[in-house]
């Protein structure tokens, strides 16, 4: 007989204990720490070469853009030279650069798709190899955040691929940043380039994938999705929080013998007509074929977690203690009742002690998170508690349940 869930049980399917902002490999091992030293010299050479690269492609993209405006930019498609010139830059010189720093040869599994076929390209995020990697395959533009395009150099780069930016505290930029994917998604739109986007909008260890941003699914384009993998032994190139910075993870992996990467296309996905009407389903559906994929478990965490790490990471607390499946604990749909009760008290201790400590260490934008968790987590902890009591028919469903009904939580791009 099935046993029924309650509120105050756990779905076996969502286990609390993936953590996937965990670096596993950040202290190394005796063996890492030998070669760390002894493969130094060629770790530089590496370094030195792979900087070469970039800072040659850096310089053509200069050449391309020179005559156009932050306006053109932005609004109009590259002409078909300039393109295949770019293309054909980014392709010689990405792959030198991946090769400066180790992959040797990336296992390739899947066809990419066409414009055509797929204008949309989704992708889970590990860390920053994952543009250079599908970037020299695919010569796609891309979605960041505004910071990479006052990056050194490698600002140049996304100029020219006309990254389309996104402000993740300013709400006006997540409308236009929808507007700009679904008109550079249209057929007939002139764009040569298909848009790269990591749902995620984070990076992550790869041992889970976390809730999608809605974004890549609202225009109803097909989308082909992308799984990207670092098969390791002694170090994990993921990039999250409490980990190795980017410089240590170069430096890091231009002192592997040889680095491993597996690249899976799988088959565009059509949207049907209740995925086009739907973009919560559509992109759940993606999620969910990815996850085969990767035979990885699905979960509610997201960016929030990441924000709530470095909160806890300035009061000298555990990064740990801020990955809570924020996502999930908003919406009040899943997590055991003691979950709840600890996640309250905790950030409840973080908005304490931080106004303690100093009563301008947060800004606005900090204190309204912090005030909307403290609301979520009361409501979720109230409302649970009296729904279960006096309505029987009204239960937790497991994730597959869920997933068959369509529901996931409210995204905001």
């Amino acid at each position: 007989m099935r046993k029924r869930l309650s509120v105050f049980t756990k779905p076996e399917t969502r286990e609390s204990a993936v953590n996937p902002f965990v670096n596993l490999t950040t202290t190394p091992s005796f063996y890492e720490k030998a070669k760390l030293v002894l493969m130094a010299p060629v770790a530089c050479v590496r370094i030195i070469c792979g900087v070469g690269n970039i800072l040659s492609l850096a310089a053509v993209c200069k050449l391309l853009t020179l005559g156009l405006s932050e306006k053109d930019l932005k609004e109009k498609p590259l002409s078909k030279t300039r393109y295949d010139i770019l293309s054909w830059s980014i392709y010689i010189f990405g792959r030198s650069f991946l090769f400066c720093l180790g992959f040797h040869w990336i296992e390739v599994r899947g066809k990419p798709a066409t414009t055509e076929e797929a204008p949309i390209v989704v992708c889970n995020h590990t860390c920053m190899i994952d543009p250079f990697i599908l970037g020299h395959m695919l010569s796609t533009s891309a979605v960041g955040a505004r910071e990479h395009l006052s990056t050194p150099i490698l600002g140049v780069i996304f100029r020219a691929q006309q990254l389309i930016t996104v402000d993740r505290k300013d709400p006006n930029s997540r409308h236009d940043v929808k507007k700009m994917i679904k008109q550079r998604a249209q057929p007939g739109s002139g764009w040569l380039a298909q848009t790269l986007i990591f749902p995620e909008a984070t990076c992550t260890n790869g041992r889970a994938l976390i809730s999608f941003r809605g974004g890549p699914f609202a225009p109803g384009a097909p989308v082909q999705p992308v799984v990207v993998r670092f098969p390791h032994t002694h170090f994990d190139p993921c990039w999250v929080q409490g980990g190795p910075g980017m410089p240590m993870i170069l430096y890091r992996l231009a002192c592997q013998f040889h680095n491993y990467a597996r690249v899976d296309f799988l088959t565009p996905h059509v949207p049907s007509s209740k995925e086009k009407s739907n973009p919560i389903l559509y992109g759940n559906n993606v999620r969910q074929r990815m996850s085969e994929v990767m035979e990885v478990p699905c979960t509610w965490h997201g960016y929030d977690d990441v924000r709530l790490q470095m909160e806890a990471q300035k009061l000298h607390l555990p990064a740990s203690i801020g990955v809570v499946g924020m996502q999930g604990i908003q919406e009040g749909k899943f997590f055991s009742i003691t979950t709840t009760v600890l996640s309250f008290f905790s950030y409840f201790f973080f908005l304490f002690v931080s106004i303690c400590d100093d009563i301008h260490v947060l800004t606005s934008s900090d204190t309204e998170l912090y005030l909307s968790l403290l609301c979520s987590y009361f409501f979720c902890f109230f409302f649970r508690s009296v729904w279960s009591r006096h309505s029987s028919k009204h239960r937790v469903q497991t994730y597959g349940e869920i997933c068959n009904n369509g529901y996931q939580p409210n995204w905001t791009y």
